[in-house]
């Protein structure tokens, strides 16, 4: 991907590529905008161009070759000198699903597949933990070390000359490893200082590769105050060549000392017939689909193409809508129904519980908002979920208005109470959701 195929953001693309025409490229840049409207495929291609070996500062169009060594390499995530720095244990399990993808898809391409595999594990899955591993309990760091090495020997026993019934029980063997490494990884939702510590001494090292070293900082705002104050004695003093790029939804959830430092570029929601366009071009999705994943986007190009891509969300918001239009009316059915949104959230792979759950909120909240829509506009042509038109016009009548805002209500405090870093019991939460719902009407 180059600049030329990202959805929307031109202005800030034009503005990225001037800096670079006119070498005048910044230390450190902060872009701030919703989660998954584009701030980290911007900052990837940002890199790519400062990096791409065809491309020079007078080169027209300004564009990334997509082809050349270190194209390819920031594009597969394996490239010495452009890191993306994410949350420690969230970054683990991206790579261990990743892993996990593989092995799901190996048959009959076993012996390619272990290639696949081990290049994850020992590129990115393996340093990665090393870096991150004085985050963990002491008794959990013992755990996973001892599941990493064993997957590790799992590779070194592993021979070229295997047959493919024996690269199948490898890979059937690496994929328990992986289950069990999953499960043992705490929650921790906060960049803590040794992930800093290790980017410092790094950043002041000479680019392996010769050109520019880039750290893109997700979610630069859970960086703990002893992190902040660590990165602020970088950028006071930044290394020559070498650009930080932190990604935050805020700018006041970035310390001050460290905005003052930071030129700022605000990412702004994309038109959802752009992304609609989009996704049909690039997944070849039905027309009323592609407008509804857009419209539940709300704006958001990477949440509407994580669902294009995995057919497990996409099953998750058709079982969710299935669930409701289904449901019983009666608050008898209110314990079933909490069992049946847990059972389908926990059939989404990537992220922790909550996060599933979160989801499946989102999807149940568009469907009582186009439920409300079609009682009080009457406008088909503002539903979220186009793709369920004649359903929901069939049965919008069956619920009162009272019965809509009692459930739109319940849904919004349930998702607030299962944010990121609140312990409240998320079945118990479920329960009492359908219970507020299904008794207001």
């Amino acid at each position: 991907m180059a600049f030329k195929d990202i959805i929307g953001h031109k202005g800030v693309i034009n503005l990225l590529k001037s800096y670079i025409k006119e070498e005048r490229v910044h230390h450190t840049y902060l872009f701030v905008g919703p989660k998954g409207v584009g701030k980290t495929t911007v900052a990837l291609n940002f890199a790519k161009a400062l990096n791409c070996e065809n491309l020079t500062p007078d080169t027209e169009p300004l564009e990334p070759c997509d082809k050349c060594r270190s194209c390819r390499a920031i594009d597969e995530g394996y490239h010495p000198d452009v890191r993306v720095v994410s949350l420690p244990m969230e970054a683990l399990r991206k790579e261990i699903n990743a892993m996990l993808d593989v092995c799901e898809k190996t048959e009959p391409r076993f012996e390619e597949a272990l290639k696949t595999l081990k290049m994850i594990f020992s590129f990115k899955l393996e340093p990665l933990f090393e870096l991150i591993q004085d985050e963990f309990p002491s008794e959990t760091k013992k755990e996973v070390r001892g599941g990493i090495r064993n997957i590790r020997k799992l590779f070194e026993n592993s021979s070229i000359e295997a047959t493919s019934s024996q690269n199948k029980l490898i890979i059937e063997q690496i994929k328990t490893g992986l289950k069990e490494l999953s499960e043992q990884l705490p929650e921790k939702r906060e960049l803590g200082i040794e992930v800093i510590k290790a980017i410092r001494q790094s950043a002041y090292s000479s680019a392996i590769w010769g050109g520019w070293k880039v750290y893109i900082i997700g979610k630069a705002e859970v960086l703990t105050r002893e992190a902040g104050d660590a990165l602020l004695k970088v950028l006071e003093e930044p290394p020559e060549r070498c650009i930080f790029i932190l990604l935050a939804p805020n700018v006041g959830d970035i310390p001050p000392t460290i905005v003052s430092r930071s030129h700022i570029i605000k990412f702004h929601s994309v038109e959802k017939e752009e992304i609609s366009h989009f996704l049909r071009e690039k997944y070849a999705i039905d027309k009323d689909l592609a407008y509804a994943l857009a419209s539940l986007s709300e704006g958001r190009p990477g949440f509407a193409i994580k669902i294009a891509k995995d057919e497990k969300l996409k099953k998750a918001r058709e079982n969710t809508l299935r669930l409701l239009m289904d449901m019983p009316l009666n608050p008898d059915y209110s314990l079933r129904a909490a069992e049946r949104f847990s059972e389908i959230a926990s059939q989404i792979e990537e992220g922790e519980d909550k996060d599933k759950i979160q989801r499946c909120l989102l999807f149940a909240s568009s469907f009582f908002r186009d439920l409300l829509i079609l009682q009080l506009a009457g406008n088909s042509s503002l539903l979220i979920n186009y793709d369920k038109k004649k359903s929901l016009e069939r049965i919008h009548k069956n619920y009162s208005l009272d019965f809509l805002h009692s459930a739109l209500s319940a849904l919004q405090r349930t998702y607030r109470l299962l944010q990121p870093g609140l312990n409240f019991e998320e079945q118990l939460c479920l329960e009492v959701m359908f219970l507020d719902m299904l008794g207001g009407r």
